[in-house]
């Protein structure tokens, strides 16, 4: 009697051990959600730190340059290296501003790239008054 029994187990086909195709696709549906519920909430805090970075940048080097004009008697020109002369000491046309310059006037190192890596445009402004009359 435990023979015919013992030969009935092994005829019975084993089941396969593993994951069936609708298990397999329930876990990449949920996954694609979470990657996608990611995107929706991670990108626009990314955004948003970005323009953040940019804005203290602008923040500091306005500063700069206002320090800049308050020592020197006007803000850099384009001679005189534009924002560069924020970090370098540039060549003025007398000794007299050369030795007024007291910068950097940014941490040394300081890249002038907003946060997507695009240059920071400076463009000087003629201060002087004209006369139209």
């Amino acid at each position: 009697m435990n023979l015919k029994h013992f030969s009935r187990r092994a005829s019975r086909p084993a089941r396969a051990a593993g994951f069936t195709l609708i298990e397999i696709l329930l876990v990449i549906v949920i996954l694609m959600m979470l990657a996608a519920a990611l995107v929706v909430y991670v990108l626009p805090q990314q955004q948003g730190a970005e323009k953040n970075t940019t804005r203290l940048l602008l923040l500091q080097v306005q500063s700069a340059l206002d320090n800049y004009r308050l020592n020197v008697g006007h803000y850099p020109t384009e001679d005189e290296g534009g924002l560069g002369a924020l970090l370098v000491k540039p060549q003025f046309e007398n000794e007299a501003l050369a030795e007024r310059w007291q910068g950097p006037y940014l941490k040394p190192g300081t890249k002038l790239l907003d946060a997507w890596g695009k240059q920071i445009i400076y463009e000087p402004q003629d201060t002087s008054l004209l006369d139209t009359g």
